[in-house]
């Protein structure tokens, strides 16, 4: 077996963070939640058995999305989380 609990299958790295993966990638998970965009599109939210890696599933297409966390962190630092000063009001989204 491959890394992260996954059989060996084809993948597309996406730049700069996370991989996607075709619907015949099998993953060992645990469900976390389902969402649902503005658009109508649906996911499935879940981790791999070890918990160390979020793996995304849309209902539409049937490819997977899946990053690490030293991914997550990278998107924190571009989003701003080590910037001094005030957040603006969100709305919730």
């Amino acid at each position: 077996m491959g890394e992260d609990n996954e059989l060996p299958h084809d993948h597309i790295d996406v730049k700069p963070y996370g991989k996607l993966h075709s619907e015949r990638a099998l993953f060992f998970r645990t469900h976390v939640g389902e969402a649902t965009n503005d658009a109508g599109d649906e996911y499935e939210m879940s981790v791999n058995m070890g918990g160390m890696h979020p793996i995304i599933l849309s209902k539409k297409t049937g490819k997977y999305f899946t990053v690490n966390w030293h991914d997550i962190i990278g998107m924190a630092v571009d989003a701003g989380i080590d910037e001094e000063g005030e957040l603006e009001e969100s709305d919730g989204s």
